[in-house]
Parts: structure tokens; sequence; C-alpha cells
């Protein structure tokens, strides 16, 4: 004789899943993506002209973090309007540091905007 037929599973119904462990929840956090972070900020020398004029503005960098956390590539992505500041951001930037971004727990390089914002203070 044929066995007896199952009942269908209602749409809604909840199956059982294997529970989250420690482990499990660990190797999770080590697949995620982290992104790139900054470690150490340099200021910006601001140009004698600069100063003299009252030149504001604010920069965006575009810094690529190697996987040792150092800039690989710095280039402007939208000018302050004065190269001059564009450039002692760029000459700044060069020296920040930064916490690599991380795939599967391993250091990888990666892109980010940084803008540096110039502005007189009396």
């Amino acid at each position: 004789p044929a066995p007896p037929p199952r009942p269908a599973l209602p749409a809604h119904a909840a199956l059982p899943v294997a529970p989250q462990t420690a482990a499990s929840d660990a190797a999770a956090r080590l697949d995620a993506a982290i992104p790139a972070s900054v470690g150490r900020k340099v200021d910006p020398v601001v140009p004698r002209e600069a100063r003299l004029n009252r030149w504001q503005g604010t920069v965006v960098l575009a810094v690529t973090v190697s996987p040792e956390g150092v800039p690989a590539l710095v280039e402007v992505l939208r000018s302050s309007g004065h190269s001059m500041l564009d450039r002692a951001a760029i000459e700044a930037m060069w020296q920040w540091r930064f916490a690599p971004a991380r795939r599967g727990g391993v250091p990888v390089e990666e892109r980010i905007a940084i803008p540096i914002t110039f502005r007189i203070v009396d």
C-alpha cells in the first residue's frame, strides 16, 4: 500500500533553521566588508597668500587607501576654487594614516572621498 499523503505546509509556516552559534556569527563578521577609516589626520598648511587673500572653500579628495593603511593615490574630486588650497590639502593627505578596508578579514585597497574645509577664523 502507498504511504499516507503528507499534509502540505501552509505558505506562512516557519521551517526549522539551524541555531546561530558564536562561531557562525564570527564567520559572518569575517566575511563582511569593513570600510577604510581615518586613523591619523594631519592639518593642511594654509599658504600665506591664501591667508592674506582670505581664501576659503572645501576641496573633496579621492583617496585610494592601500592595504597597509597609507594613501596610494590622492586626486581632487571637487576643487575648493583655489588651486593653492587644493594643493595644500593634497600635501597634507599624503601624511594621513588609515585603518584599511577589510574583506573576509583581509586588508584591501579602497577608494574613499574626504572633504577638507579651509575656513578663515578671526
